[in-house]
């Protein structure tokens, strides 16, 4: 692990990149108790990766075991929505008022360039819409039939459908795109969680409405560069299935996890 580690952790406070859920007790800060709780993650990940028969002995003693539950994805598909309704009502618009009802006829150039513009707003418009499938909403360590399978709870592509699950072995899943932290990300992460602070802190509407609507204001900003730059996406995938399945690294997270592969790599470690 590389020594830098322990400076970037340091700076999350909104980001839940956490083996354990938050305590009763309260540390000295919010913001100290997640990172001590993200530090200890990190460095218990080269002993844990890969250590599937460590994880099945932990479900056959405890029962199932939550390695992944995904916070809530309202804003990132509200955005992804709205991007892709406002890409096709562009490319509608424009292409009922240059080639079907103009005003003035265009030359050809100005024609095809603004045709070239439709397709290319449509082209974005699905793929804004079909970014909100294959999102993983849980991922469990289940025992079944004597032997550990791991459950997928995966979001639909359609809106107000239930997610469907996938069973597999262990040994069918493998991570693809890792997280890659850098000191960028950490300057980045540092500056989103001076700007959010505390989620378990954070008042009601009622009783903060500014603070309230500027911390929905700024996580709305990152929803919709969420969605242009599919940061913070760790990519899985699963035997016998050609979808890349994605996993919202500020979800819940367990030290679990790293027994079906290290999920994060720093920058200047090989």
């Amino acid at each position: 692990m590389s020594a830098r580690a322990p400076t970037f952790l340091h700076a999350l406070s909104w980001r839940s990149f956490a083996s354990k859920a938050p305590q009763a007790t309260k540390p000295t800060s919010q913001a100290a108790g997640q990172a001590h709780r993200v530090r200890n993650t990190i460095q218990a990940s080269p002993i844990k990766a890969g250590n599937i028969g460590q994880l099945a002995l932990k479900v056959a003693r405890q029962g199932d075991v939550v390695l992944f539950n995904a916070r809530s994805q309202r804003s990132y598909v509200l955005s992804a929505y709205g991007l892709s309704a406002f890409c096709f009502a562009y490319a509608v618009y424009n292409s009922n008022a240059v080639f079907r009802d103009p005003l003035t006829v265009l030359p050809m150039w100005q024609q095809a360039l603004f045709g070239g513009i439709c397709v290319t707003m449509s082209v974005m418009g699905t793929l804004f819409f079909t970014r909100t499938s294959h999102m993983i909403r849980k991922i469990t360590a289940i025992k079944s039939q004597g032997h550990t399978y791991i459950r997928f709870e995966v979001r639909r592509l359609m809106p107000f459908t239930k997610p469907y699950q996938i069973e597999v072995l262990p040994s069918q899943v493998s991570i693809s795109k890792r997280l890659v932290i850098s000191e960028q990300a950490a300057k980045r992460f540092e500056g989103e969680s001076r700007k959010l602070g505390p989620e378990d802190g954070a008042p009601s509407f009622f009783k903060a409405p500014v603070q309230k609507l500027s911390r929905g204001l700024w996580r709305l900003f990152l929803s919709v560069r969420q969605v242009f730059t599919s940061e913070d996406f760790i990519l899985m995938q699963i035997e016998g299935r050609k979808a890349t399945f994605r996993l919202d690294s500020n979800g819940y997270v367990s030290s679990d996890l790293y027994a079906l592969g290290n999920p994060v790599r720093f920058t200047g470690k090989k």
